[in-house]
């Protein structure tokens, strides 16, 4: 960090942040406004970190669909005699319920479809007009910080009071 993070009105800006790692993964680095009232400023950066990909995709099924009579009614063996088989192996005879039961569960309930974790309402929460305010803030914010001027600083407490607002009324 290069440039000051905390600053309020007339008061002498600091540097607070450090980053300290084994190597550069902080890209692109800009200095944002304020959040809110706070003194602090919104750092926006890429981040390189390499990582492995993982599928964590689970399966989602339809349970308001299921048939559970039928399910109820092929669950209705002779689970005495089944589990005797394994004399006493009480992880074995768990391995045999638990494969029937899934089995049982993969014929009678189905998988949901279309299952969709992203709404576009999701990854944009914030109406455009908002998301331009917010921007003009951080223009408004970065000239005042250049410039030290108070009559930029009261425009821009005006624009972040104006994104506050609208982003309660979203």
């Amino acid at each position: 960090m290069d440039k000051p993070t905390i600053a309020r009105g007339d008061d002498t800006s600091h540097i607070l942040e450090l980053v300290i790692s084994e190597e550069i993964f902080l890209q692109n680095l800009s200095y944002e406004s304020l959040l809110g009232n706070s003194d602090h400023c919104v750092l926006m950066f890429d981040s390189k970190v390499h990582t492995s990909k993982q599928n964590y995709y689970t399966v989602k099924r339809a349970l308001s669909k299921g048939d559970y009579d039928g399910l109820r009614a092929s669950l209705n063996n002779d689970w005495t005699g089944m589990l005797q088989q394994h004399d006493g192996n009480v992880e074995a005879m768990w391995q045999l319920f638990k494969g029937e039961l899934e089995a049982k569960i993969d014929q009678y309930v189905p998988i949901a479809n279309n299952f969709n974790l992203r709404k576009e309402s999701w990854t944009r929460p914030l109406d455009i007009k908002v998301r331009h305010k917010i921007s003009g803030k951080h223009r408004l914010w970065k000239i005042c910080m250049r410039s030290r001027d108070p009559t930029v600083f009261k425009q821009y407490k005006s624009a972040r009071n104006v994104v506050r607002k609208d982003i309660k009324k979203n």
